[in-house]
């Protein structure tokens, strides 16, 4: 799909990287749509619009929003049994399992763990349980990298004040799509993709939309998914548990962190009245 088709599925994603002031993309969670129903309410008051229909054209949810995981598994299809090798951005190692677990019989698969955003001493420890992953399954490779964390900082620069899910977010998903097409371009891979799209939370329009026009800019072919469908995060979640996995509850870096310690507390706070 050229980057064109991927600009019509989501309109405002290609852009939003450089665009701080962009609304909130927060996709599959009541608190997030109350959120951006509230937004909507005070940017467009018109009669005679839903809700609904407010959020479905702003995030282009609906029937003609391509199918990630088929197109990827159509390009598995394409390759008619040949294991092409394929550089996988992971951003922790539950969320890299089930996603290995589909890909492993269908590429020579080596994971680059590429989060400078994930402050330092939890980097360190979902590091190692990626590498423990790996070297358990077998499932891949792995090839190193240095940690960068003040280059996630660099590129948020101006958006430490908005919160999750928004323009910052992207700009980190760049950040690491970015280092994992050099890196696959350098390497002389004929793929690269992400485990990003496993999430709930993670918007598989706007990281398929960054990752093909990286594709465009360094000659490797992007790997599209949606790697949640077809019960993917829920698989996640079962294979962690089998391999004992470090699981965390918050994306890694500092903001994130203080925005999950925020809510806890409320919570707590809540359950004390």
């Amino acid at each position: 799909m050229a980057a064109r088709e991927y600009a019509a599925a989501a309109p405002e994603f290609l852009p939003l990287h450089n665009n701080i002031n962009a609304p909130l993309i927060q996709l599959k969670s009541a608190h997030f749509l109350n959120a951006a129903k509230k937004q909507e309410k005070r940017r467009q008051p018109a009669r005679g619009k839903t809700f609904v229909n407010l959020h479905a054209a702003r995030y282009n949810i609906g029937m003609n929003r391509p199918d990630f995981d088929k197109m990827m598994q159509k390009e598995i299809t394409l390759l008619g049994g040949r294991r092409a090798r394929l550089l996988l951005h992971s951003c922790c190692a539950p969320c890299s399992s089930a996603c290995l677990e589909r890909l492993k019989d269908a590429f020579c698969v080596t994971v680059l763990y590429y989060n400078p955003n994930i402050e330092f001493d939890e980097y360190v420890k979902r590091k190692a349980e990626q590498v423990r992953f790996l070297k358990e399954t077998g499932w891949a490779d792995i090839l190193d990298c240095d940690h960068e964390g003040e280059k996630f900082y660099e590129a948020c620069r101006g958006t430490e004040h908005l919160p999750e899910g928004g323009a910052r977010c992207l700009k980190c998903f760049e950040l690491r799509l970015a280092r994992t097409a050099a890196e696959a371009k350098a390497g002389g891979y004929e793929y690269f993709a992400t485990t990003l799209t496993v999430s709930p939370l993670k918007p598989a329009a706007a990281i398929n939309a960054i990752g093909e026009r990286l594709a465009e800019g360094c000659g490797v072919k992007w790997l599209p998914s949606d790697f949640k469908k077809r019960g993917g995060y829920q698989r996640s979640c079962a294979l962690a548990r089998e391999y004992s996995l470090y699981r965390q509850n918050y994306c890694g870096c500092e903001f994130s962190r203080k925005e999950r310690e925020r809510a806890d507390a409320q919570r707590k706070d809540g359950c004390q009245k």
